[in-house]
Parts: C-alpha cells; structure tokens; sequence
C-alpha cells in the first residue's frame, strides 16, 4: 500500500541528523485493521529479534499532523539506538530515553496533540 507520509525518507533524515548514520533498521507500516476503534493502540513499535521498526498505519490518516509521525519514528529510532548500544534500558522508557526523546525538535508540539486528539484512535484505555 502507498501511504502519503514517507516513513522511508524521514528515517534516513533523521538517522542522518540525530544518530550519525548508525542505524540499519528496516522500516515499515504496520498491518492496516479494519475500521472498528481499539480499546488501545500501539503507534509505532521496535522489535529487537527483527531489526524492525513499525509505524501504526493509522498515522497515515489525513488527520494526523506530519509532525505525529515524525515524532513517532524517532520515538522507535531511540529505542533502536538504545538497543544498538546495549544499553540496559534499551526498551524501557529509562531517564536516559526520556531525556533523549525530549530533545526532538517537535516533541512539545506532538506530545500535546497525543494528548489533546488520543481519542481519534482509541476509546478508552
């Protein structure tokens, strides 16, 4: 499927810009499930057996800001970077990740449209 929003470019961007060129993840869009809400949603995920970062196809909705998924794929490149580094905390949301994370450029912005429009993928968690 072809989505609007190049998850591709935007990881070779930001690997470039914020990880010196050091990850070789795959990329890609998740699997799209029908049109029923969720009681909870994943956004973006790191797997460590695969090498994979997986973007929830739902970001690619027209409703959602660019920035959400920019936000989202750096937000799975720490954990990648993390893993990368055999870092102890390489998936927990540690203080050394947070403070990685709120060094995005957009984190601010993102993180108050999450809040504020949460309810555009999920019911009630």
């Amino acid at each position: 499927m072809q989505y609007k929003k190049d998850i591709f470019a935007i990881f070779e961007k930001f690997n470039e810009t914020f990880f010196k060129n050091s990850l070789n993840c795959r990329i890609k869009w998740g699997k799209k499930y029908n049109k029923q809400r969720k009681r909870c949603i994943r956004l973006g995920s790191f797997n460590i057996k695969t090498n994979t970062i997986r973007i929830n196809p739902a970001l690619a909705e027209n409703v959602v800001p660019d920035y959400i998924v920019r936000y989202v794929l750096y937000h799975e490149m720490v954990h990648a970077w993390f893993h990368k580094n055999n870092h102890k905390d390489k998936l927990r949301h540690c203080h050394n990740f947070k403070f990685l994370e709120k060094s995005f450029p957009e984190y601010e912005i993102a993180s108050k449209w999450l809040k504020e429009n949460k309810k555009i993928f999920i019911t009630a968690c």
